[in-house]
């Protein structure tokens, strides 16, 4: 194809880093000197935040949100109760599902809980939603509730950056320049919330090393 479109047309080859794929981009550059190898970069920042969802810091708590917004999305009643106080709340956006193929697909289900949070806890409180062990977690005052939202307060804000990187670099218009920025632009919102005192961010100074360790090998990576 490249010969057929003239191989001087082509300053560069992208893809996944998939084993089939990468090996081919290297065949690629090779063949080709002048031909820049680039990996793509919103699979890179996925395996990113996969990376990060991995560690056993958040293992309980992912076990955790799946089996919640599993419970909405088998029960008709709770998810139907739920629309209706999010109305009533004013709050339109509702429970995503944790999916396959969408990039940060846990972040984006653990932000949508939280914005859910309140219109949850409404319905738990006025009895409109039978307490079962899934749904205690999210009971008002009880001790695991709180220990639930803090570590969902915890994730997202750590996993914020680079999912909100994701959806900006998806752009058809987006170019190798708009990657190194917000790859610094994460490095910088992560710097900053480890910053903060642990008490106020919930980031224990071992999970913060953690984190910078898997951004640092990732963005040598791909920069």
């Amino acid at each position: 194809v490249m010969q057929l479109v003239g191989v001087e047309r082509f300053s560069g080859i992208c893809s996944d880093s998939a084993a089939n794929t990468r090996k081919a981009r290297e065949l690629l550059a090779k063949a080709v000197p002048a031909l820049l190898n680039l990996s793509d970069c919103c699979h890179h920042l996925q395996n990113t935040a996969k990376d990060i969802t991995k560690l056993t810091d958040f293992k309980t708590f992912v076990s955790n949100l799946r089996k919640i917004v599993s419970y909405f999305r088998r029960s008709t009643k709770a998810s139907a109760e739920l629309a209706t106080t999010r109305a009533e709340d004013g709050i339109t956006r509702g429970l995503q599902s944790i999916g396959r193929t969408r990039f940060a697909s846990i972040y984006w289900s653990a932000d949508a809980l939280k914005t859910c949070l309140p219109s949850i806890r409404q319905l738990i409180s006025s009895g409109k939603l039978q307490l079962s062990r899934k749904l205690a977690l999210l009971q008002e005052g009880n001790m695991a509730s709180m220990k639930f939202e803090q570590a969902l307060i915890q994730y997202t804000s750590i996993l914020a950056p680079i999912a909100r990187a994701i959806k900006s670099l998806e752009a058809t218009d987006a170019t190798a320049a708009d990657v190194f920025v917000f790859w610094l632009g994460i490095a910088s919102s992560l710097r900053e919330l480890f910053a903060r005192p642990e008490d106020e961010t919930g980031v224990s100074p071992a999970l913060a090393q953690k984190i910078t360790g898997i951004i640092n090998k990732r963005y040598k990576e791909i920069i």
